[in-house]
């Protein structure tokens, strides 16, 4: 697939960012699912310039459902293909793990 781009969102060696700015468009759209607002987005990022930018960004994610939703899953691949190669040693899953059931248990 090509990938659209345009002066709100750029293609960098195979990920998308905000151009002038190393924030993915990943971030941003991991922010819209957790309910944040385009105000929530540009006081989280000020680097992105303006609102009016944040705005572009918000677009193209809405003019572009099928390319957004298939970067999505070819980043998961990767990241997927990076935890296969670099499994975390079982000293820290084990410590991870302890965490969680001491979380859990507080709740």
């Amino acid at each position: 697939m090509e990938w659209p781009v345009n002066q709100y969102v750029e293609l960098r060696n195979g990920t998308y960012k905000l151009p002038g700015t190393r924030i993915g468009l990943d971030v941003i759209i991991g922010m819209l699912r957790e309910g944040d607002t385009a105000d929530g987005i540009y006081d989280a990022f000020p680097a992105i310039g303006s609102m009016e930018n944040v705005r572009g960004v918000l677009a193209f994610i809405k003019d572009h459902p099928d390319a957004v939703r298939e970067y999505l899953a070819e980043q998961d691949r990767r990241f997927e293909e990076i935890k296969a190669a670099n499994p975390w040693p079982p000293e820290l899953l084990e410590k991870l793990e302890r965490a969680r059931d001491r979380l859990h248990s507080r709740s």
